[in-house]
């Protein structure tokens, strides 16, 4: 079993907790969502009853392209996840490497969809709930990048055990 050098941790176990930290922060993320699709719906049910119907068609083709967005981001970073743990599972950090990256650039559409999206359709501004989401997604963003980090360190460890033996 390959270990890591400074930390002392077996790759597949190191793997394992960075998969599990991204299981971790779509479940919360997940929740984030819920609850701004909670509000949404609240909103959209206040519009309904306002006499004005443009606005009532507005927010339900909003709504459907956040609903599409949201559905995207979750099968692509289930996905992603799915790779990480085949990755741990082949102690091959060069495997979750790539993953990473893509998981990286999903959070940030994330960031977007979950923050910017909502807060220009919704409420004409950025609300308290989307400022908490924006945080929310800077820290996954920065999460995601320390994971990047330790995998690249995996990977480079292992180039030198290679050209050591090669």
């Amino acid at each position: 079993m390959l270990y890591h050098s400074w930390c002392g941790v077996s790759l597949r176990s190191g793997a394992m907790y960075i998969a599990a930290g991204f299981g971790l922060f779509s479940a919360v993320m997940l929740t984030l969502f819920s609850v701004r699709l909670d509000d949404i719906s609240e909103g959209i049910a206040l519009r309904s009853s306002s006499p004005e119907p443009d606005g009532k068609v507005q927010y339900t083709q909003a709504l459907r392209a956040v609903l599409v967005a949201v559905t995207v981001f979750y099968a692509l970073q289930a996905a992603v996840n799915v790779l990480l743990l085949f990755g741990a599972m082949q102690e091959n950090a060069c495997l979750l490497y790539p993953w990473i990256t893509v998981y990286s650039f999903v959070v940030i559409i994330n960031l977007m969809v979950c923050a910017v999206v909502p807060a220009t359709f919704f409420s004409h501004g950025f609300s308290l709930d989307g400022v908490f989401a924006i945080l929310g997604s800077i820290l996954n963003i920065v999460i995601t990048f320390y994971a990047l980090g330790i995998v690249y360190s995996f990977c480079r460890q292992m180039k030198r055990m290679h050209s050591c033996i090669g």
